[in-house]
């Protein structure tokens, strides 16, 4: 006869039993979606672009480029989704000066705007633009730049003449506080909020980051993706800059392939350069540090056996529609170099 201690144990060794089968099983992830940020090296070190329903943090100095990344992700996402699109581009130094109807075919800028200047503006105007969102469209909200936020609590003070410097403790504050109500509106209405912040240094710093950026643990914790830009080069002709290279480094992303780093081409008065930053990669053309290796002007590139000049090969892939092709090219490079550093192939653990 059984008693209730061997039917406890019985029971026991099939809940044991049951444990050890689902970890046997890998558990598929849902995929986020993402929308392309059309800079193929970047797209792919993203493994795929933007994700949809989350927070971004773009983090850079003035000279980095932050502005057009943001601008072109913006105009990527309205070829791709048209008039599924919405976008609020909070420009709250009111700097924002590029010609995005020449350069885009949009304006970024939307006229009679009303930007944020306090962190409390900040987070009213972005739960109306949540809370007014019509259902099917996706919303690209762009704060440039964290940093420049004042609140309240300041602006009173320097009424009142006085400033006990706390003020970005309570930006802090109200952004966390802010992102812990706004986080499930921000997923379920498939809103990207891109963070633009300034870079700031630690000044005498003996170990530790040399640089960092206002935000603290809130914007930390709640960023699904922190993308940090460096310039590293800028390109002049006749003793004039007409552009840069600047350098992105993945410092935190939601999937198995972190920390990984692109390079972009940015003219000032044509925005991010696909088709140049491309080649470029796909020749080997970059240095560990971001710089060309060679005078690229004067460089030959061999493509389906004929020789162009860097000129030349542009106008050669944009005069026969070949951007699809060359993009692929740099997917396939990139994928290639992934795969041989992947552990695919190793007996499974479970």
């Amino acid at each position: 006869m059984k008693t209730k201690a061997d039917h406890l144990k019985k029971t026991r060794k099939k809940i044991v039993e049951q444990v050890k089968e689902s970890a046997r099983t890998p558990r598929s992830k849902p995929l986020i979606p993402t929308l392309p940020t059309s800079i193929t090296p970047l797209d792919c070190a993203l493994s795929g672009g933007v994700s949809i329903g989350q927070i971004s943090n773009i983090v850079g100095d003035s000279s980095s480029g932050k502005t057009f990344l943001a601008s072109e992700f913006i105009a990527a996402a309205y070829r791709l989704l048209g008039n599924k699109l919405e976008w609020f581009y909070d420009d709250v130094e009111n700097r924002y000066s590029f010609n995005t109807r020449d350069l885009y075919g949009i304006d970024i800028i939307k006229k009679d705007q009303i930007n944020s200047h306090t962190i409390e503006d900040f987070t009213g105007n972005l739960k109306s633009k949540l809370s007014r969102l019509p259902e099917g469209k996706t919303l690209i909200y762009v704060l440039d730049c964290f940093d420049m936020l004042s609140s309240k609590a300041e602006m009173e003070r320097d009424k009142d003449k006085e400033d006990k410097g706390t003020y970005n403790l309570e930006k802090v504050k109200n952004l966390g506080k802010f992102f812990r109500l706004r986080m499930k509106d921000i997923r379920d209405k498939k809103c990207i909020l891109i963070i633009i912040s300034q870079v700031r240094e630690n000044i005498g710093v003996t170990y530790g980051p040399k640089y960092y950026r206002t935000g603290g643990k809130a914007l930390d914790h709640m960023a699904s993706l922190i993308i940090w830009l460096a310039e590293t080069e800028k390109h002049r002709k006749k003793g004039r800059v007409y552009g840069i290279t600047t350098k992105a480094r993945i410092t935190k992303i939601g999937n198995d392939k972190p920390f990984r780093e692109a390079y972009m081409e940015i003219l000032f008065d044509y925005g991010v350069d696909n088709i140049r930053t491309n080649i470029l990669y796909l020749y080997n053309l970059y240095t560990d540090l971001g710089k060309h290796k060679a005078k690229v002007e004067s460089e030959l590139f061999q493509w389906d056996n004929n020789e162009f000049s860097l000129k030349g090969l542009i106008h050669h892939i944009e005069s026969n529609n070949l951007e699809k092709e060359l993009a692929q090219k740099v997917i396939d490079k990139w994928e290639k170099i992934e795969d041989s550093i992947s552990s695919a192939g190793r007996k499974k653990k479970w």
